[in-house]
């Protein structure tokens, strides 16, 4: 996955569409450089601090409507890189503990 670089005070948003089975989602990231501030959005407009590197969103965010929520990472004390980001949705009828991952920048 591509290392995304930020300069201070610049951002970057992803949308996540998914699927009616996802019950919840698992995230982690890492950074490098200066402290990276993490959001999620229900509609790209209202954000809410995420509270660390790694959680479950639905314990920040209700989700949005039309399957679709948003993440944003900004750099406000320094030039920065998201290194990596993963979002994890148990998926119904999974067995064996399974996960369906999503990997990506």
């Amino acid at each position: 996955m591509p290392t995304v670089f930020l300069h201070n005070g610049e951002h970057v948003t992803f949308r996540f569409n998914y699927d009616d089975s996802a019950q919840g989602f698992t995230y982690t990231f890492s950074g490098l450089g200066a402290a990276l501030t993490a959001e999620v959005s229900p509609d790209g407009s209202t954000w809410t601090a995420l509270p660390g590197e790694s959680g479950q969103l639905q314990d920040t965010a209700a989700p949005g409507e039309g399957n679709v929520f948003y993440l944003r990472f900004t750099a406000n004390v320094g030039d920065a890189f998201l290194k990596t980001l993963q979002i994890i949705p148990p998926v119904r009828g999974c067995t064996g503990g399974q996960h369906l991952v999503l990997s990506g920048v």
